[in-house]
């Protein structure tokens, strides 16, 4: 197998540990899965949240994977 299709499957696996609305949040910020990576302002829009939360959301999803990962 190779490491590209290893790191993939792991991504996938920590990225199952949170929810879907997390998950889809760090895909657009961070250029997961094939996207490229959108400003905090483009993902607000594109989701309809705020600022605060979007903020608030992706920390809760960064903590919970430095969680597992460390688990």
């Amino acid at each position: 197998m190779s490491g590209n299709k290893q790191w993939k499957r792991e991504l996938e696996k920590h990225l199952g540990a949170i929810p879907p609305m997390q998950q889809q949040i760090l895909c657009l910020r961070f250029g997961l899965r094939g996207e490229h990576a959108h400003t905090l302002d483009e993902v607000t829009e594109l989701l309809g949240l705020s600022r605060h939360e979007l903020r608030r959301q992706e920390a809760r999803a960064l903590k919970q994977l430095r969680r597992d990962r460390a688990a």
